[in-house]
């Protein structure tokens, strides 16, 4: 098991968090847990309710989503998700539902940020809030612009 100031560390690697104050940094440890996810299981689905959000310790995820017009139940990978990067920020951000499944391409260690309570606390800790929501912010900025570039590439071919 780790212990707090394991989390803090874990905290502040973070893209956007390496600057929070102990009393933000210690806010976030308390809504936070470590875990393991073995290689094929599902961290979510697409269309569930949860506003939990993730950083990938280490180890390598998936997003996956239905597309329209094939098989109900085949799911297509759209984007890897490594080491280092955020996950579950849009429905954090906006309160909907999840907008893809991801599942473990191989064993990974997650830090997961349970969705509620971290609420609270940005609603108790302005410069908490900020720090939280400009890291997923950016999290969400930089996939939009993949998105938009690779729509561009599909249809600058056509």
């Amino acid at each position: 098991m780790r212990d707090q100031a394991d989390l803090t560390r874990t905290i502040r690697s973070i893209p956007g968090m390496e600057t929070l104050d102990q009393a933000g940094a210690d806010a976030l440890a308390s809504c936070a847990e470590l875990a393991s996810v073995a290689e094929g299981e599902l961290l979510y689905r697409e269309g569930e309710p949860s506003k939990d959000v993730y950083f990938v310790v280490s180890g390598l995820m998936e997003a996956r989503m239905r597309i329209p017009g094939r098989e109900r139940d085949t799911e297509e990978v759209f984007r890897t998700i490594k080491s280092g990067d955020l996950t579950g920020e849009l429905a954090f951000l906006d309160g909907g539902r999840r907008e893809a499944t991801v599942a473990a391409r191989e064993r990974s260690v997650l830090l997961k940020l349970g969705g509620a309570e971290l609420r609270g606390h940005c609603e108790s800790n302005p410069a908490l809030a900020a720090a939280v929501f400009h890291a997923l912010g950016r999290t969400a900025a930089e996939r939009c612009r993949d998105v938009s570039l690779e729509l561009r590439n599909a249809y600058g071919a056509f």
